[in-house]
């Protein structure tokens, strides 16, 4: 799910932590905590701290991989 910038054809490569809130429809202290631990990658513009489009997908794939069932699928 790669998102579009209006009137632009090229992807969003850098996710605000409030898209990825969004996006994952977890809490701002959840993904704080994904950063501070190291499973969700970031990048830090000025004050901005942003997430890569590419390391967030990863991370999905790593939270799918990892074994546990999501809710709703046990």
């Amino acid at each position: 799910m790669t998102q579009r910038i209006q009137n632009h054809d090229s992807p969003i490569e850098l996710y605000s932590v409030n898209h990825v809130i969004e996006l994952s429809g977890t809490s701002r202290f959840t993904i704080y905590a994904e950063l501070r631990a190291g499973r969700l990658e970031s990048v830090k513009i000025g004050t901005r701290r942003l997430i890569p489009n590419d390391a967030y997908h990863q991370w999905i794939n790593d939270l799918r991989s990892d074994g546990h069932p999501a809710k709703g699928n046990e």
